[in-house]
């Protein structure tokens, strides 16, 4: 029993040392077909995504931004439009998690830069989701 308990401690002790590593990509802008509206499917707009995984940093573990990208990319721009931003961000989490399996957070948020709201005057509307292990 007494054992254990060191056994515990000790590991507890380790696992407080471990370092939470971010890796994020920041306003990657995209131009899409993606919205609710069909004249949004027609003419587009601008879409601007961040994106932060956070792990462990442990052994040789990484997050690679480059391929990270090619993974947004390709959920972003390789599909058929979809209505809505929030399908988008869900669609990049579950692609992101399959990749990296070892991700305890994922966030992902998308702005669209020029929504189709009469007399609009801000930097734009956004959907974000946090994933946690």
């Amino acid at each position: 029993m007494r054992f254990r308990l060191l056994f515990i401690l000790f590991f507890a002790a380790i696992r407080n040392r471990m370092t939470n590593t971010t890796v994020s990509l920041k306003e990657v802008k995209f131009y899409a077909m993606h919205g609710y509206y069909p004249e949004e499917k027609k003419m587009g707009n601008q879409f601007l995504v961040n994106l932060d995984c956070t792990f462990e940093q442990i052994d040789e573990r990484f997050v690679n931004y480059e391929h990270l990208f090619k993974v947004v990319k390709e959920v972003f721009l390789k599909q058929e439009p979809v209505d809505f931003m929030e399908t988008l961000v869900q669609q990049i989490i579950d692609q992101v998690k399959v990749e990296y399996t070892f991700l305890n957070q994922i966030k992902c948020e998308i702005t669209k830069q020029a929504p189709p709201i009469a007399k609009f005057d801000g930097l734009g509307t956004s959907v974000s989701s946090i994933w946690q292990k």
